[in-house]
């Protein structure tokens, strides 16, 4: 591919926002409007710290978190050591994609539907043996 036909790859949403009180960071009104940030919605980030002389990322961590009903989330221990994020620092928010719980466990969640309606299943001993091991924590 040559320069001119180099293809920029683009985030769902780039916003800049502050680090508030208990290391919180709350997602732009128009960005939990435009992609329906809901409570319990899962997004999927690179968080940026930025040097603020020359503007450029200076850090980055790729992460999943789960958004409260304001929008908000946490950034945790792990992460804010490895960015040096203090309250009041200003982060650079790259959002990559969202996902419902139900996106995230489709299959699973889709298998357990027939529940909901009749509350149970008959099955024979071989579906049995089949649901055994799937369903088995690890």
């Amino acid at each position: 591919m040559s320069d001119s036909e180099t293809r920029v790859v683009e985030p769902l949403a780039k916003f800049h926002v502050p680090v508030i009180s208990k290391f919180r960071v709350v997602i732009p009104d128009g960005e939990k409007e435009l992609f329906n940030l809901t409570k319990g919605t899962y997004v999927e980030l690179i968080i940026r710290t930025i040097d603020t002389a020359t503007l450029r990322p200076l850090k980055r961590v790729h992460t999943l978190v789960k958004l409260t009903g304001r929008g908000m989330f946490t950034i945790t221990k792990p992460m804010r050591e490895e960015l040096g994020v203090k309250i009041g620092d200003i982060l650079e928010i790259l959002l990559i994609s969202r996902y419902s719980l139900e996106d995230i466990v489709k299959e699973e969640y889709q298998q357990l539907l027939r529940f909901v309606d009749n509350g149970f299943e008959v099955v024979d001993e071989a579906k049995e043996q089949e649901i055994i091991p799937r369903r088995r924590l690890q």
